[in-house]
């Protein structure tokens, strides 16, 4: 890890240098400044013992009332993190969220889960998320239904997760409707708040944060960290992307001026091959890349070779000017 925060600084100030040296220092101060603060952040995030959780799912799954349930009952695990925060994070077309900042994403469905669910779980799980799928409100139905709902998404999920990180509970029991018969034959009606059933959940929870914990939270620290590097990247890459382009349209122009200039068709191949030659070279150096002249002379000679199997020399000549050799210009024409 520290050597991934290296490379991260490494190419921040690389930006700035060349940032510098086109003189859009200034343009890139707060793009710079944001990425150092971001790589600031992930050194100390190592040494962090209380897991972050994502609530996640589809609306009206329930999400709310287990972040409370989260919030207020689940204790810290003996010998491991602190006791986990939790965020409801919405996984409807209105939210964007994405639970890429949580050590472990709770991804909570109603029942038998849907095409969309499924795929969102892939999702997380390809971005090497640690989730746990949770059904909830299984007091919704039937007793001898509940078992059987709980294996169907423990075989969906096969080859995904493991079967204990599937769990049901029911996050708030829907009320009951109590009779009490009194001693004069009169009967009384009442309703009942059953109290939350989360035991599977906490349960796992619980094994999960003593025997994964510290890894869930390096692992979270790895993903920022990778991502941060690409960001980097790609804003250095963008930044020579912009000084490239000049270079090969200037390129492009003498390439265009030799084809026009040799009366012999196949000499075109050597006049592009020589500009060729001169543009890896100068891409090389905007790209950081160590090529020498004889490399760029092999990779020119190879590219030309190509470009003759493809028949593109000669069309990308014709149509880089306003005539080529094949059509005479009108000016050159009877009446």
């Amino acid at each position: 890890m520290i050597r991934t925060f290296e490379t991260i600084e490494a190419l921040i100030a690389q930006l700035e240098t060349e940032a510098e040296n086109l003189g859009l220092a200034t343009a890139k101060t707060t793009l710079i400044g944001n990425l150092r603060q971001q790589l600031a952040k992930l050194s100390p995030e190592l040494d962090r013992r209380q897991a972050n959780l994502a609530i996640m799912g589809s609306k009206g799954v329930g999400k709310s009332t287990l972040t409370q349930l989260v919030a207020s009952n689940f204790k810290p695990s003996p010998a491991s993190t602190d006791a986990p925060t939790a965020q409801s994070n919405g996984n409807s077309s209105e939210s964007k969220e994405d639970g890429s900042t949580a050590d472990l994403v709770l991804f909570i469905t109603a029942g038998d889960i849907t095409e969309s669910e499924f795929q969102r779980v892939q999702q997380l799980l390809s971005q090497h998320q640690r989730v746990l799928l949770i059904f909830n409100k299984q007091d919704q139905y039937l007793p001898s239904d509940r078992p059987v709902i709980l294996q169907q998404l423990r075989d969906r999920m096969q080859g995904l997760m493991a079967a204990e990180d599937v769990v049901a509970i029911a996050a708030n029991p829907v009320t009951i409707k109590v009779r009490q018969y009194q001693a004069d034959g009169s009967i009384q009606e009442r309703t009942e708040q059953p109290e939350p059933d989360v035991t599977a959940l906490r349960d796992r929870l619980k094994t999960v944060l003593a025997t994964e914990g510290q890894q869930l939270i390096f692992n979270t620290v790895q993903r920022h960290a990778l991502a941060l590097k690409a960001n980097t990247l790609m804003e250095l890459n963008q930044l020579r992307r912009d000084r490239a382009i000049p270079v090969i349209e200037q390129s492009q122009w003498v390439a265009a001026a030799a084809a026009f200039a040799n009366p012999v068709p196949t000499l075109d191949l050597l006049a592009t091959a020589a500009v060729n030659t001169q543009l890896i070279v100068d891409l090389a150096a905007i790209y950081q890349q160590p090529f020498s002249l004889e490399q760029a002379k092999t990779v020119a000679a190879t590219l030309a070779s190509q470009m003759v199997k493809l028949g593109l020399v000669e069309m990308t000549s014709q149509r880089s000017l306003p005539y080529s050799r094949a059509t005479p210009s009108p000016m050159w024409q009877g009446d």
